[in-house]
């Protein structure tokens, strides 16, 4: 099972997907959140043992490890405002920061 974006085409109501590609690889995730960033960047957060926090940028079809977060956060929700990105719920299952 791949680990990726998938980018797609052609869709509307009633129509198939026309076109579609993979463009890169992601760290394996489950729980995790996903927010736009920047105009065309998504960010992609935590997930269940995970505490890795990934930039997808659309415009260059790139990903860009960041810096992890402080607990793993799995089911959380996650906003952009401004310059900052806040994570909000969700469960940490390791008792441990860094």
């Amino acid at each position: 099972r791949n680990k990726c974006i998938w980018v797609f085409t052609g869709f509307s109501k009633g129509q198939k997907i026309k076109n579609f590609r993979m463009i890169c690889p992601l760290a394996e995730r489950v729980n995790f959140s996903v927010c736009a960033y920047r105009g065309t960047h998504v960010l992609i957060s935590g997930g269940y043992m995970n505490d890795s926090t990934e930039i997808f940028d659309a415009a260059s079809e790139s990903v860009k490890l960041c810096p992890p977060m402080l607990l793993d956060r799995s089911g959380h929700s996650t906003s952009n405002l401004g310059n900052f990105v806040y994570a909000f719920g969700g469960l940490s299952y390791r008792n441990q920061t860094k």
